[in-house]
């Protein structure tokens, strides 16, 4: 059975927000609100983005994981340290590592390939990445090129481009420097690309523009931006607006910022403690989702009324965007487009036995595997080579057409060396077993006359 759990979110301020007449571009006039749909937990997540696929991906400092449907982290790789994640105009997923200075894109079944080693010579800190895109027209990057911020700990503050069709095992020279350490950025966290321009946040407060001077090098224009940065921190492009929205970790905001005139407003306020992640905002390619990535875990929000954006898809007509539907009443969607199913079966997919459900969708509910780990101090060293054998099976099952949705708890709390565990048995059911149950089996986490504890408690732990 599929489970849809969309929680509510107590920790934002989404009320509308009038825009000032100089915010109106492409037709797109009038408050701004965003709707909480979802809280996604996990500890110390990193610049969740969201795919194609319309799942949402993003790291740990161990991991890059996806969000399945049924909004459980799945480990897809082995990471050390990561950045930061992108996604390219393919749906290719890449993740840079900050410590290890690489950019690495994603090769399901559970894998990593090398994708750009060794920016500038020394210690690379690649941090925000971005994708230019196919309609691309700006300076510097071709349409579908990748470009990354480099921090410069302990070494240059540097911008690179990078190819998106040839890695690094095929041609080392498929990345090139775009600027070069100019003492202008202190600690550039996070770029995008939009339809003609380049942009970039630095920490200590400052909003750049990546242009040409006249001798067609790259130079950075600062926007005086109004109410000043703090600590900015992630940075995407509303596209049905034509803003950025960029992350401030010291307000706990996320605000939205006119691009030719500076001038900002906030969208959400009070967001959750931000942690020392980056690329920590993301909106969805049509412009309907938005993500937040805090210390804690991944805040969903979507558009909800039509009268806003009008060309919006709305396909019952309730003034509700799908999207919003979709994911606040859980309205039937099998393909997970965030389009009902009753919409495309009333536009002509084929439904031949008239259950309101595409016959083109999936017929096997989505399966639900659960993997529970020893958390006993003495399997502390095999932990990340247990983790990395489960992200393999889960990839393995996904890549062979399975909807897998993956429960990795262990036993009791572990006390390190587990990277892939979200939670514990002991943590979510408790240490009671509900009856019938033996007397001999309960209660979970003890274990009279024997030698064991919770942590290796198997019985009682898998009942």
């Amino acid at each position: 059975m599929r489970l849809l759990a969309f929680l509510a979110l107590t920790a934002c301020s989404t009320g509308p927000i009038e825009a000032p007449p100089e915010l109106a571009r492409r037709g797109v006039d009038g408050p701004h609100s965003w709707t909480p749909v979802r809280t996604i937990s996990h500890n110390a997540p990193e610049a969740a983005h969201i795919g194609p696929d319309n799942q949402v991906y993003f790291a740990d400092p161990g991991n890059l994981l996806r969000v399945g449907p049924g909004g459980v982290p799945v480990p897809l790789s082995g990471a050390d340290r990561t950045a930061s994640v992108a996604i390219d105009n393919a749906g290719q997923v890449y993740f840079s590592e900050d410590y290890g200075g690489n950019l690495y894109r994603y090769t399901p079944p559970g894998g990593r390939q090398t994708w750009v080693s060794g920016l500038h010579s020394g210690d690379d800190d690649p941090a925000g990445m971005a994708f230019a895109p196919a309609d691309y027209t700006g300076p510097f990057l071709s349409p579908g090129e990748g470009i990354v911020v480099d921090r410069g700990n302990s070494g240059p503050d540097e911008v690179w481009a990078f190819s998106a069709t040839v890695g690094h095992g095929d041609n080392t020279s498929n990345e090139r420097r775009i600027l070069a350490d100019t003492g202008v950025l202190v600690d550039a966290f996070d770029v995008t690309v939009t339809q003609d321009r380049i942009w970039i946040v630095d920490g200590r407060g400052s909003l750049y523009e990546l242009v040409e001077n006249e001798a067609g090098a790259a130079t950075l224009d600062r926007i005086d931006v109004q109410p000043a940065l703090a600590n900015p921190t992630g940075i995407d492009e509303d596209p049905l607006t034509g803003e950025l929205y960029i992350t401030d970790r010291t307000t706990h905001e996320v605000r939205r910022v006119h691009p030719d005139t500076g001038v900002s407003l906030p969208v959400l306020t009070t967001v959750a403690t931000m942690g020392e992640g980056w690329g920590n905002v993301d909106i969805s390619p049509d412009g309907l989702r938005l993500v937040v990535t805090t210390s804690t875990g991944i805040e969903e929000f979507v558009r909800c009324d039509a009268s806003e954006f009008p060309d919006a898809p709305d396909c019952d007509g309730d003034g509700e965007i799908d999207v919003c539907t979709v994911a606040l009443s859980g309205t039937g969607d099998c393909d997970l487009d965030y389009r009902p199913d009753a919409c495309e079966v009333a536009d002509g997919s084929d439904d031949c036995d008239g259950d309101g459900v595409p016959d083109s969708c999936p017929t096997c509910d989505p399966l639900d595997v659960v993997f529970i780990m020893d958390t006993s101090t003495s399997m502390d060293d095999e932990g990340g080579a247990l983790c990395r054998g489960i992200t393999g099976v889960v990839a393995e099952m996904q890549a062979r057409g399975i909807d897998v949705q993956a429960t990795l708890w262990g036993l009791t709390s572990a006390p390190s060396g587990y990277p892939c565990l979200t939670d514990s048995v002991a943590n979510q059911l408790g240490t009671e077993l509900p009856p019938p149950v033996s007397g001999d089996l309960s209660p979970f986490a003890t274990c009279p006359g024997g030698s064991e504890v919770g942590s290796e408690d198997w019985a009682r732990g898998t009942a």
